[in-house]
Formats: structure tokens, C-alpha cells, sequence
């Protein structure tokens, strides 16, 4: 899998939406969920409230394996932040990971890494200057410790840092 960030059209959420219901269908989940997370995805294609949807696709899929729920915010004329409230993997992985799929931890990796350097090139063309990145899960959470420690020891010119549940990252 070559995992890449990008925005949803009409095409990719139709076939995602019908794959992610199959799926949670199967796996006993719940379907209603899905459809809530695809109502909100559907009515934030486009900006909205600062929050928009980016979905995480095979390189040329149109199944996302994950909806990244993004957010822009202005502090101030010269400071903009972007922030990635959450990552909903489809139900196929979510299955996996919690029935201990070694494949499906990459697969999810991978996914997050995407969703990472996309949200970051983003601030590139948004000109914000602080990213940030919530753990909402503690696995997410412990994804984005594991990746602040590695950030660190490998970049110059941002500070990297953990505040509460943020992974922070900021020009120094």
C-alpha cells in the first residue's frame, strides 16, 4: 500500500462510504456509525466551520482507508495553526488491529504517516505557522510519543513537543 492524503470528491465517498458499510456490516459493528461519519464527511469536502475532510487512499484507490477530520484556525493575523482532531480507520482495519494483525499495525502506520506529511505539506500553502495533532485514542496517542521522540533526534528548524494530548510542531 502506498498511502496518500488527499481531499474526497463525490466518487470516492459513494464507493468508500458502500465499502466501510459492507465492512462494519460483516465485522458486527455498526453501520449507523459509519453513516455518521460519512454524513460529516460529505458536508466538509470543502471548508466549513475551518474543518474540512481528507481522506487517506491507496495511491489511486477510491476506498479510503482512513477520514482525517482537519481543522484551520487563525490566532492571529500572522499565525495560523492547522490541527488533526482525529483518524477513523475503516472498519476492516480497526477489526485487524484489535484482533492483533501484525499487517494491519503497518497498514495503520502508514496511514497516519500519510495523513502527517499531507497535513504538513499543507501548512506549506496555508502559511500556518503551528501544526498540531490530537491523540484522541491511546494508541493514536502513543503513535504521535513514538513519532515526537524520532522527530526530534531527525529535524532542524521545528521544535517537536507533546502538550497533554497535542503533538505540537512549530518553527524554531
Amino acid at each position: 500500500m502506498k498511502a496518500t492524503f488527499r481531499k474526497f470528491d463525490d466518487a470516492s465517498i459513494a464507493s468508500s462510504q458502500a465499502a466501510w458499510t459492507a465492512e462494519s456490516t460483516a465485522a458486527g459493528m455498526f453501520p449507523a456509525e459509519v453513516e455518521q461519519v460519512f454524513e460529516w464527511t460529505r458536508n466538509h469536502m470543502t471548508l466549513v466551520n475551518n474543518e474540512i475532510a481528507y481522506g487517506i487512499f491507496d495511491d489511486g484507490g477510491t476506498d479510503a482507508f482512513a477520514i482525517v477530520e482537519v481543522v484551520e484556525t487563525r490566532k492571529s493575523a500572522r499565525s495560523n495553526m492547522i490541527k488533526m482532531l482525529r483518524m477513523r480507520l475503516r472498519p476492516s482495519m480497526e477489526a485487524e488491529i484489535y484482533s492483533g494483525d501484525l499487517s494491519s499495525f503497518q497498514r495503520a502506520l502508514e496511514c497516519y504517516g500519510a495523513a502527517f506529511f499531507g497535513i504538513y505539506r499543507l501548512r506549506g500553502t496555508d502559511k500556518s505557522t503551528v501544526l498540531k495533532f490530537y491523540g484522541r485514542s491511546n494508541e493514536q496517542l502513543g503513535f504521535l510519543k513514538a513519532l515526537v521522540a524520532g522527530l526530534q533526534k531527525r529535524t532542524k528548524g521545528h521544535e517537536f513537543r507533546m502538550d497533554g494530548r497535542w503533538l505540537v510542531i512549530q518553527p524554531t
